[in-house]
Formats: structure tokens, sequence, C-alpha cells
């Protein structure tokens, strides 16, 4: 809280005021400061930690993915706000309710939202379902009785329904035995190197090959698992404006007694995330196929379909077949221009494109709901310019939008037809 005072033994938990996050300031300015005096790869920054270091490499990865390439943490607390686990023992709420109050008061934050939404794993999750966290490689203890063992299973539930992805790993470690742990042979940081800001991951998500880690009781779960780690991928990724490839195979793991051999296949949901020229549009059709890979080139096809961008801009193909020997996932725009549905040629038209009083001229179908809106290349969805029952041609200026300037998607809908077209703001 603003109001703590760091030269008082025992401050008082506070009921009012704000939180302002100084440590992630001082992270993110010191970033800035080692790229300037010294000189950094800013597409190859990464955070690593243990205990409350791990908690900063998870939720770094969750505010900041812009910034952190990847992360790796050590028995990181993934929710601030859950403290349910009878199994721990040492009296952390009281630290975190003394500097930022209470789950039940969730003071304010200076960024605008709440400090136990922001320090909640589930939240970030749920909140960022669309555009997701930075990859992380996470490794927690069923016994570790300081940050606690169910608050995993609680974020773990809600990042397989959010399709959160990255690799979890999960041994009978407790808080302080990390390096010497079943998994440690995993916790290699030149894992991370293959993660950069300018190139997208594939986030996983309900892998038939993950272990059990339970209902929250750590007695009644796998003694040792993986939550995601059982799948591989190349980095050599096709990322393009009409279609997005990943090369995936089952992955020999790691252990300080043992190596546990890749499966010969598994299925698994695969997400693309932090994409840079693949950028479906909300509610838009892609086909895709799933083809075997044979002597490094692609072989027989295995699956094929069509799924429906999520409103939120995510698309996630379910059940995709991983092989051993590898597979091959491509998803494709039917056409650049053309998402999905029937449509007319010229149906949505640009006027004025890259000057400073772009103007989207539809021609609608008289009688029927329609809507014109505007989205970012990220696919989220910013202004809704036109929402109605339209009368022929319309005409709407797309200036003043209230937007920074960039290059925004212009997307109209009127039935099962979509049409989208790319517009540059510079006002």
């Amino acid at each position: 809280s603003t109001r703590y005072d760091p030269t008082v033994a025992y401050n008082p938990i506070p009921g009012s005021g704000t939180v302002a996050p100084y440590t992630e300031r001082r992270i993110l300015l010191g970033i800035d400061w080692l790229e300037r005096e010294v000189g950094c790869d800013r597409q190859r920054v990464y955070a690593q930690g243990s205990s409350m270091g791990g908690a900063m490499a998870f939720f770094a990865s969750w505010l900041h993915p812009e910034v952190f390439a990847g992360a790796m943490g050590m028995v990181p607390k993934v929710s601030f706000s859950d403290w349910s686990d009878p199994t721990v023992t040492y009296p952390l709420q009281q630290v975190f309710s003394r500097l930022w109050g209470t789950p039940a008061s969730n003071l304010a934050t200076t960024e605008g939202d709440r400090i136990y939404d922001r320090l909640d794993g589930r939240t970030q999750a749920t909140r960022k379902r669309g555009s997701g966290s930075a990859p992380m490689l996470m490794f927690i203890g069923r016994n570790d009785d300081i940050v606690g063992w169910l608050e995993k299973v609680h974020y773990l539930d809600v990042a397989r329904t959010t399709n959160a992805g990255s690799a979890w790993f999960w041994d009978g470690r407790d808080h302080y035995s990390s390096q010497t742990a079943s998994w440690s042979p995993m916790q290699d940081l030149t894992l991370l190197y293959r993660y950069r800001l300018d190139r997208s991951w594939p986030a996983l998500s309900w892998c038939s090959g993950d272990g059990n880690y339970g209902t929250g009781d750590p007695a009644l779960c796998d003694t040792i698992g993986t939550v995601n780690g059982t799948v591989d991928w190349d980095t050599t990724l096709v990322d393009q404006p009409t279609n997005w490839l990943v090369h995936l195979h089952t992955r020999w793991l790691s252990t300080r007694w043992r190596i546990l051999p890749a499966p010969e296949s598994l299925t698994v949901n695969v997400t693309p995330r932090r994409l840079q020229r693949f950028h479906p549009i909300p509610d838009q059709v892609l086909n895709y196929t799933v083809t075997r890979d044979v002597s490094g080139a692609q072989g027989g096809l295995i699956a094929s379909g069509s799924v429906r961008v999520a409103l939120d801009g995510s698309v996630t193909i379910p059940n995709v077949r991983v092989l051993r020997t590898g597979t091959t996932l491509r998803i494709m725009v039917p056409s650049t221009d053309a998402p999905a549905g029937s449509m007319r040629p010229g149906w949505l038209r640009m006027a004025g494109n890259g000057g400073r009083a772009p103007v989207a001229e539809v021609d609608w179908d008289t009688g029927r709901d329609a809507s014109l809106e505007l989205y970012d290349t990220q696919g989220r969805r910013l202004r809704t310019i036109f929402h109605g029952l339209p009368s022929g041609t319309t005409r709407h200026a797309l200036g003043g939008t209230g937007v920074a300037p960039g290059v925004y998607l212009v997307v109209a809908r009127q039935g099962d037809r979509i049409e989208a077209r790319r517009v540059a703001l510079l006002e």
C-alpha cells in the first residue's frame, strides 16, 4: 500500500488506499537501463527465480508478455488470494496483508486494477484468454507447505479451460529442495532460449499425456507428473497472414533417477500464441490439417477440419494427434480477405485508407441486423462503429475513434456474412 511505512516493524493492515507495484516498476526500469547502458537483445529477455522469484517469473509472464520472452520458476506462489490450503504452515498471508490489505478488501492499484486480481493467476488466465501469457516452465512441489499445493490445482484447472498453455512439472519437493528434486534435470535455463518476442509458440491444453494432479490432496495425485510437458515443437514455425504451421512431436523427459521415454502418440489441443503475422478475426472460420511427418517431410493426412475463431480472437485446434516421429499442424485462412461465409466482392470498401479521414463504405442488405466494428491486429475488439438495421449502402468515418495511430481491422457482419479490411489510422 502507498501507506506502508518501511521503517515500522509491523504495519497495520490497510483497509483503504491504493497499492503501487514498486518492485514491478523497478524490474522494468532495470531492463530499460540494461538495454541502454550495456546492450541486450530485447527479443530474448527471460524471467527466472525461485520462491518469491518464482512468483515474479509467473506474474511477469502474465502482466508483461510484451517484455519477457519466456520464464522459468521454482516453487512459486501463483495466487495471493488463495489461502485455502490447510497444509500451509508459514503465515505468509499476514505478511502480504500488511503490504496490500486483505483479499476481502482487494485494494485498487495505481495500474487501474485491484491487487488481488492482479496477483491471482486464475484471474489473469480468465481475463487474458484471448492473448495469453509469455510461455513458462514451472516446477512445483506436492509437499510445499510454504506456498501450498492446493492453489496450483486450482490454477491448473483454470489454465486448462482457458487454453493458457505452458509446461508444469511437479514432484515430491518441499519449498527448499528444488536442486535435489526429481525434476531438477529439467530446470535447465537454456530451454528458454527457444522463446522470442518475435516468434509465436503453441500453447497446449488437455494433453492426453498429462499426469493426474488430483483435486488438492497431495497424497491422492501422481507422485511425479507434468502438464503439457510431454509435447515439444520445432522453432521453425510458419507465421504468415494466410497460414500458421508448427511441427510437433512427443518428448523424452529427464528425472534424477531415469529417462522417461517419449510416448508413441498422444492428443492435445493447440492454441497459437504471440502471433506475428497470422491474425485471424473473431468469428472467422479457418481450415486446418494434421499430417504425419516422414523423414523430415510432411506425409499422410491424419485429420482435417474447420474451426471458428473465438470472440476473444484466439483459435484452438482440438485433439491434435502428435506422434513421436512428428506431426505437422497447419491452420489456414480460406482466402485472404474472406474470413467466413458467402460474400459479394466489394461488400466492404475503404476510401481514403492511409489518409487522415478514412471511410468505410458497406453495401448492406436492407432490414437485416448488422454491425461494423474496429479490431486491433491481435483480434481484440476496440470499438463498435455501427450496429442496427441498415438500409442500402452506408458510409462511416473512422477518424476520431479514440484509438492510437496504427494499423487496425474493420469488420462488417450481417447474417452469415463477414468481411474485413485493414485500415491505417493516422490520428
